[in-house]
């Protein structure tokens, strides 16, 4: 069955703790309802990072894009526990295992400093729900502008 512009956006609202009505009004009622279909496949971790997208300078600007984030949820990353740069610099050295050094070498780095060029590298957002950046994997278009 399918749903008026009204229960369109009220599904949206409940889904997501984000307005979505400036994308969903004004494409058809189609697209609409294909959009709250696949936001309904969406994991809860899934959903925050959509909100997280919407909430940073990478937010969409289209319905299409919206659907096509549900196919493309792997081309963001969110870490929930990051909110500002010390954050960021501490998960590096410490929890991600990314960084293998003796922990007495680790406590000399300039967290700061780290944390600033971990932002400028990879060109990450601090939002709400987290810190976002890319993954690196490629966007793939399934819904084409009409």
């Amino acid at each position: 069955m399918n749903k008026t512009y009204d229960e369109i956006i009220a599904a949206c609202q409940s889904m997501l703790g984000i307005p979505l009505n400036s994308l969903i009004v004004g494409s058809t009622v189609e697209m609409a309802n294909l959009l709250v279909k696949r936001l309904s496949t969406l994991s809860q971790l899934q959903i925050e990072k959509l909100e997280a997208v919407m909430q940073s300078e990478m937010k969409f600007n289209t319905i299409e894009q919206l659907i096509d984030f549900t196919y493309n949820t792997d081309y963001f990353v969110l870490i929930p526990s990051i909110h500002n740069v010390g954050e960021l610099a501490r998960y590096y050295i410490y929890e991600s295992g990314m960084i293998e050094m003796p922990d007495e070498w680790k406590s000399g780095i300039d967290l700061l400093s780290f944390g600033t060029n971990l932002e400028k590298c990879e060109k990450g957002s601090y939002t709400d729900r987290g810190y976002l950046l890319l993954s690196g994997d490629l966007w793939k278009p399934v819904v084409e502008k009409k």
